[in-house]
């Protein structure tokens, strides 16, 4: 005779569907989104006010990143040279307000090439422009 306990042991129902969790009634994230009351049929108003909120948002500048895969790579790069442009910025507010002092150069090795030497004679003439 034939041992039967491994049938103790097997789940019951094993490939039923499980049931539905309350979450998944609700609707997807890409469906949601902000709503606007038309009040006195006033639809012209209520579309301005839509796009008002979805631009506040970013939701457009959000579709149009996840619209093509970005690789990590080309994320870093991008994020290292806004924070670059960011800096450029604010040395340049900096040299405005004469709170930046660029160092002094004391050997002219680097300034070998024509267009390194411009770009040093520009900026203190830029300088001189905005100091008076």
């Amino acid at each position: 005779m034939k041992n039967n306990n491994w049938q103790k042991n097997a789940k019951e129902d094993y490939n039923k569907r499980p049931p539905k969790r309350e979450y998944d009634n609700k609707p997807s994230k890409f469906l949601t989104g902000s709503t606007i009351a038309v009040w006195n049929d006033d639809v012209n108003g209520a579309l301005k006010k839509l796009k008002k909120v979805l631009e506040r948002d970013n939701r457009q500048k959000d579709l149009a990143r996840h619209e093509y895969h970005e690789t990590p790579s080309a994320r870093r790069k991008r994020s290292k040279d806004a924070a670059k442009s960011r800096w450029k910025k604010e040395v340049s507010k900096m040299r405005a307000n004469n709170t930046w002092v660029d160092a002094p150069t004391p050997n002219l090795k680097w300034m070998k090439t024509k267009k390194k030497r411009r770009v040093k004679s520009e900026l203190q003439k830029t300088l001189k422009n905005i100091r008076g």
